[in-house]
């Protein structure tokens, strides 16, 4: 999203990382650097980069407050879309979220916020 905004957009990832996606951000305009080591390494040495260029702001995709929070908004828009299509979410009526998110830190921001808006 950065780079399609038009920032200069570098992303580390581990070495192991599925081709395709970083096929995709390369496509996007990202700069994919590759870490020879797993996602922590590739995390630690994208925060190092970041700290030497007081001009970069670095996002960490496990330990984010930025993306916990725009996750949580696709939470509030999915409660909006429910309701204008009159679909009752209650004790009777339970709404059973499945998601294909690898990482289960993400999916629990999104369930925080779908957890507190549909109480």
């Amino acid at each position: 999203m950065a780079a399609k905004l038009g920032f200069k957009t570098t992303v580390y990832m581990s070495r192991d990382a599925k081709q395709w996606k970083k096929n995709l951000l390369r496509q996007k305009g990202a700069v994919v650097k590759e870490v020879d080591d797993d996602y922590s390494k590739a995390v630690e040495e994208g925060r190092s980069q970041a700290a030497s260029d007081s001009r970069c702001h670095f996002i960490d995709d496990e330990n984010s407050k930025e993306l916990f929070l725009g996750y949580a908004v696709a939470a509030g828009r999915l409660k909006g879309q429910l309701e204008d299509m009159q679909v009752p979410v209650d004790s009777e009526h339970p709404l059973i979220v499945l998601s294909a998110v690898r990482c289960r830190r993400r999916s629990g921001r999104r369930d925080f916020r779908l957890e507190e808006d549909l109480r």
